[in-house]
């Protein structure tokens, strides 16, 4: 758009590459994690002898539900960001959000696809490393975009702009709680069954 000088078909093509080489290297360090930490040991045997199943059910359904919470995560910092910005009455709209977003999630988008590659070659906690650097790239460019907006509130800037980062915590935080327990619920389901 003419708002931030970027092309809203980059915007979305940089949330689809970053979605799904997130889900991607997520899937593949969590299958390494589950094969070293609970295939190869002791527990397999105990697991066995119990009657529980000690296959890694880390797959293709786990990629499916990381790519669904991957997007829904991605919306939801979009959405909580862009009311953040409307608490601060800002005339930012939601597609000016997306495009501001999108022009700073290059450099994370950039380190999940390393994270990927190296989650592909077992370099797992160098991935790990990569990944994280990724995701405080993107909370970064949460707080820059709710710090730089222009606040049209009749209150003192600073306390403006902390309801503002408040109001986007509360929202990620619920949602995000949400993700987790529906995907530790998938995630359980199918480690442990009889």
């Amino acid at each position: 758009t003419q708002a931030s000088g970027f092309n809203s078909l980059y915007s979305y093509l940089t949330f689809g590459i970053l979605v799904i080489f997130a889900s991607l290297s997520a899937t593949l360090n969590l299958h390494a994690f589950y094969e070293k930490t609970v295939v190869n040991s002791a527990f397999s045997d105990l697991g066995s002898f119990v009657g529980i199943n000690t296959t890694n059910p880390i797959g293709f359904g786990t990629f499916i539900a990381l790519l669904f919470a991957a997007a829904l995560f991605m919306i939801t910092l979009v959405f909580a960001t862009w009311v953040a910005l409307k608490v601060l009455k800002s005339p930012l709209t939601f597609s000016n959000v997306i495009d501001k977003f999108s022009s700073l999630f290059v450099p994370a988008t950039f380190l999940i696809v390393i994270a990927f590659i190296l989650s592909l070659i077992r370099l797992n906690l160098l991935s790990y490393i990569i990944f994280v650097i990724g995701l405080s790239i993107i909370s970064i460019a949460l707080y820059y975009i709710i710090l730089t907006a222009k606040s049209n509130l009749k209150l003192d800037d600073f306390y403006a702009k902390l309801l503002a980062l408040i109001t986007s915590g509360a929202i990620m935080f619920v949602i995000t709680f949400i993700l987790t327990l529906i995907f530790t619920t998938i995630i359980f389901k199918s480690a442990f069954t009889m």
